[in-house]
């Protein structure tokens, strides 16, 4: 499997009753790829960020999460998967309804863009945009 050292932008968006919170941050990790199946790895920033990898392949996408909100999230377009968030409190079983996935990815780095809806117990938690953009670690200073 190759694997490269990159530089990920992330941007999030998350809307709920009308209100919209956006986060931006930065990470770096490692792209690889095994000509079928791409996996991102990254920990997120911030004391509290755990490790991070989001698995790709065509028409899928995983995303799993380490710490203290762990967090395993299965996406396919047009189509309501299970997920799970578990919490010192305990563990929250939920859907998530993705409305779009795509990706172009290459060693030279590239895009993933998520959108989803997660509910739980019956309730939304939201509409989520999810865009990565994913860059080789030594151009991490050029045109951000």
């Amino acid at each position: 499997m190759e694997e490269w050292a990159v530089t990920i932008q992330l941007r999030s968006r998350q809307t709920l009753d009308g209100e919209t919170a956006e986060l931006e941050q930065r990470a770096v990790g490692t792209l690889s790829t095994d000509g079928r199946v791409w996996c991102l790895r990254y920990r997120e920033p911030g004391e509290e960020g755990g490790e991070t990898s989001l698995t790709l392949r065509a028409g899928e996408a995983v995303l799993e999460r380490a710490g203290s909100l762990a967090t395993r999230l299965r996406f396919r377009t047009g189509a309501v998967c299970p997920g799970r968030l578990e919490m010192p409190a305990g563990a929250l079983e939920l859907l998530v309804e993705t409305e779009y996935l795509g990706h172009a990815l290459s060693e030279g780095g590239g895009r993933v863009m998520l959108r989803y809806r997660l509910s739980a117990q019956g309730q939304s938690m939201g509409r989520f945009t999810l865009q990565l953009r994913i860059r080789p670690a030594e151009s991490a200073g050029a045109n951000p």
